[in-house]
């Protein structure tokens, strides 16, 4: 049910018995990386990008995940959502990035959002013989 503002009013006065807020939109965001971690040396195809406030748009937005990761592409969805194809170098530095997308004046980021991880190498299983 919708809450709607109703008015209530006498002869000597008038109260205004439910109404609502407009929430101000905020500054430009990003707010989901998936995935949000890469390997070294790993090519990543498609990395969702989720922005709130922002306005992605195709050939006019740009995507920066940080030193050592390339960017090969980034294609948008909609004004909020995009997605990009990256390549982490295999020697870049580990840890958290800054991911950041920035659409002519308007620039959303996110202070943590991708992790680059060492390449994890297989483990092999031993058994000892009795």
């Amino acid at each position: 049910m919708m809450n709607r503002p109703m008015l209530v009013a006498s002869l000597c006065s008038a109260v205004l018995v439910s109404s609502f807020a407009v929430a101000q939109a905020g500054p430009p965001a990003i707010t989901w990386v998936t995935p949000n971690t890469g390997q070294q040396g790993q090519t990543l195809g498609k990395v969702s990008v989720v922005g709130h406030s922002t306005q992605f748009v195709q050939d006019r937005t740009s995507a920066d995940f940080g030193p050592g990761i390339k960017i090969n592409s980034t294609t948008v969805v909609d004004s909020t959502h995009a997605t990009v194809n990256i390549t982490i170098s295999s020697a870049s530095a580990l840890g958290a990035r800054v991911v950041k997308m920035t659409t002519d004046a308007e620039v959303a980021t996110v202070a943590t959002g991708f992790t680059v991880l060492p390449v994890q190498i297989g483990r092999a299983s031993c058994r000892e013989r009795v």
